[in-house]
């Protein structure tokens, strides 16, 4: 007679489940930790580069157009990114060239929620709930940082940045929903990028010639942006220099305006021992 097949019991098979899912707890923290350390590495690397392209292109715009105005660029003229992947992307430059990138990834997509800043050499990459806000303060300086991640709907009023030789007008919505009003900015629901917005601030120079003639006029106004000139000294017998701001003190036989310069000026001519006279 053929003997009976005994099969698992009841307890056998709890057990093997519990082990089971004692494995499933361990292994799927694990796996998912890799999936999002790939996620993020691959965004990483996607910012890297970025901002490793986007200087090439600084330094070589440089070299062939001195004149190149780097706001222009944008990260799709440096590295064609995947709309479908990319939400956000942006590209600042200091005075030597270096660039800071912000590149946020795209709602729904493989990289939702990643958000990077930082350079070629320093990138900071992280997963994040919330809303990013950038501030590009476009060589400006502010006492308070607002970049950050905010809740939808959060107000904020924003300090006034300032810039050496540049008046502050106004923030200006590059990318994103936030709203501005005046100083103040309330978070929308997608990652936003606001600029500084500058008037370049105009310089007056007054010539007191005190009877000289100057045969080719000298500029009576300038900014920090106009190139290095020297003035041109007025015909006239005896000639001693320019007085700087007052009538008296010492002159100087050559006077020179360097580019980045600001501040209204005042020039004295000085003739002998005169040191006073009308404007020109």
């Amino acid at each position: 007679m053929e003997k009976k097949k005994k099969g698992f019991t009841l307890v056998e098979l709890l057990a093997v489940i519990v082990i089971l899912a004692v494995i499933l707890v361990i292994a799927i923290p694990q796996i998912v930790n890799t999936i999002d350390t790939a996620r993020l590495k691959s965004i990483e690397s996607s910012a890297k580069l970025v901002a490793t392209n986007a200087e090439k292109d600084y330094l070589s715009n440089q070299t062939l157009n001195p004149n190149y105005n780097v706001e222009s660029m944008d990260c799709d003229d440096v590295v064609k990114l995947d709309s479908n992947e990319y939400d956000s992307c942006s590209i600042t430059f200091d005075n030597n060239g270096k660039a800071t990138i912000t590149l946020t990834g795209k709602d729904n997509s493989k990289f939702s929620g990643y958000i990077c800043n930082g350079t070629k050499d320093s990138m900071h990459c992280e997963k994040v709930t919330g809303v990013l806000l950038t501030v590009n303060l476009d060589n400006g300086t502010i006492a308070t940082d607002y970049n950050g991640i905010y809740a939808p709907n959060t107000e904020l009023t924003l300090e006034e940045p300032t810039r050496l030789g540049y008046e502050f007008i106004g923030w200006e919505l590059v990318s994103g929903d936030a709203i501005i009003n005046a100083n103040k900015i309330t978070i929308g629901n997608a990652a936003s990028i606001i600029k500084a917005k500058w008037n370049i601030i105009t310089y007056t120079i007054t010539y007191y010639l005190n009877g000289g003639v100057v045969k080719k006029p000298n500029p009576t106004t300038y900014n920090i942006e106009t190139e290095t000139f020297t003035l041109n000294n007025p015909t006239g017998i005896d000639f001693r220099g320019w007085r700087d701001g007052s009538p008296v003190g010492t002159p100087q036989l050559i006077i020179t305006i360097e580019k980045g310069s600001t501040g209204d000026k005042i020039y004295y001519a000085q003739f002998g021992d005169v040191h006073s006279g009308g404007s020109n």
